[in-house]
């Protein structure tokens, strides 16, 4: 249940580095990719959900140093658990710009 929350943390992390819109079409998107791609330790994490009265509450509270993640040019992934509970989990990644500010 933690790993499918933190993934879904960190797909959204990701996916909200913009703003809905147009996907830029240019240079930068491999520029990001190539920035993202190596091992990645969290050095904290939280998840949330929307519960059946529409109230957003925290599902999990990642400790610091507990999860790490593996990022490959080929667009798939390796989930880490340093805690030795979980096996890895392997899946695929993508990043998009989808708005640019003209700034680093």
């Amino acid at each position: 249940m933690i790993r499918f929350n933190f993934s879904l943390v960190l797909i959204f992390m990701i996916m909200g580095c913009g703003t809905p819109g147009e996907e830029i079409e240019d240079d930068k998107n491999d520029t990001f990719n190539q920035e993202l791609l190596g091992y990645w330790t969290l050095a904290e994490g939280t998840s949330f959900a929307i519960n059946d009265k529409g109230v957003q509450i925290t599902t999990a509270t990642l400790k610091p140093n507990t999860f790490a993640h593996e990022f490959f040019a080929n667009g798939t992934t390796i989930g880490y658990d340093l805690t030795g509970h979980l096996p890895k989990e392997e899946y695929k990644w993508e990043l998009k710009v989808t708005q640019n500010d003209k700034r680093d």
